[in-house]
């Protein structure tokens, strides 16, 4: 048998054993009716900052609920190291952050995870740098002297203020030279006429603002200036005050007093005066106050009362509500005349003489 043959007859040995070794494997997929395993694949995590280190926990969490998590490999880059971040005072809890999601991620996946990329770090948190180490990244200390703390002032005045105050704070905490300010607030007044609701939404505003500065900015925040609203309850006032501002709370709205009594007609009858005190927007409640007695009027010229006085009075406006004791001669009050006394705001013969 010459070579040439001897080399075919080995190709052929080997195509056998090849194809033989394929029937069987597939005779045991058969069998077994299991599927091969997925294969494992790598999902990057990049970061630039430490919000983009807080987004990329969260959405490892998120991902560490799906199935797919299982079969992949986990990789985190640090790009840009948190130069211009630190020192803040977010980076000790972040740092702390970071540690828990890599040692959940480890007890989770079998699958590998990895790091790297150079993490900067004021000296002040040079403490850390062994924990960010630990997960695989190049700590680099920055002994740059850090920038000196400038003073910087915002101004508003009443609700709209308040609410464009808020927006610019959230703009400013997204910049790295945000913690190297210290914050003043200038009120210059002009809440007018905001009532409780105003200033309940403003002061939810204001809180909103103060919370976010603290996240961000260790430096003390002041304020000053007067916060005036015609309405204001006292847990909010507390609160302006304690932010530093001066509670100014004045309400020019008043109440209007008219009284009425026998011989003395001339304040609610005609109406010309509760008319045109309900059509000013600064009062408040318009009160009918009888003077004297009526002890000698009869049931008809008690009903008379209400009809041609009284009721022509509180139909001018919802304003207008009696107020006092009516004092008539027992049983000569109807109980129906009684009652519609009592529903306006008086009472009936609750003293005697």
């Amino acid at each position: 048998m010459n070579a040439y043959n001897k080399k075919n007859i080995g190709l052929c040995v080997m195509l056998v054993a090849v194809v033989t070794l394929c029937a069987i494997g597939c005779g045991k997929s058969d069998e077994s009716g299991t599927n091969p395993p997925e294969q494992t694949g790598d999902t990057l995590f990049s970061f630039y900052s430490i919000d983009d280190a807080y987004k990329v926990i969260s959405q490892t969490y998120s991902f560490a609920k799906t199935p797919e998590f299982k079969n992949y490999n986990i990789k985190y880059k640090s790009e840009n190291g948190f130069d211009g971040d630190s020192p803040d005072p977010r980076i000790t809890d972040l740092t702390m952050s970071m540690e828990e999601m890599y040692g959940y991620v480890k007890s989770f996946s079998e699958n590998q995870i990895s790091s790297w990329g150079t993490i900067t770090l004021a000296e002040k948190d040079s403490s850390l740098s062994k924990i960010w180490k630990g997960m695989g990244y190049t700590v680099q200390i920055n002994n740059q002297p850090p920038e000196p703390v400038r003073d910087t002032t915002f101004s508003f005045e009443g609700l709209k203020g308040v609410d464009d105050l808020a927006k610019k704070i959230s703009e400013f905490a997204k910049s790295p030279k945000f913690p190297n300010y210290k914050l003043k607030f200038q009120s210059n007044g002009g809440f007018g006429s905001a009532l409780l609701a105003d200033m309940e939404k403003a002061t939810e505003t204001m809180e909103g603002t103060y919370d976010l500065i603290q996240q961000h900015n260790s430096n003390e925040v002041t304020a000053t200036g007067p916060i005036d609203p015609w309405e204001m309850s006292a847990a909010n006032a507390g609160k302006w005050t304690s932010w530093g501002f001066e509670n100014k709370t004045n309400d020019p709205r008043h109440d209007v007093t008219y009284t009425f009594g026998i011989g003395n007609w001339g304040e609610i009858k005609p109406t010309d005066k509760i008319e045109e005190a309900a059509a000013n927007s600064l009062v408040r409640d318009i009160h009918l106050v009888p003077s004297g007695h009526f002890l000698n009027y009869s049931p008809t010229n008690i009903n008379n009362i209400i009809n041609n006085t009284l009721r022509p009075a509180v139909e001018v406006s919802p304003k207008v509500k009696g107020k006092g004791n009516l004092e008539f001669w027992p049983g000569n009050a109807s109980v129906n005349d009684s009652l519609w006394f009592v529903a306006n705001g008086w009472t009936v013969n609750q003293t005697q003489h």
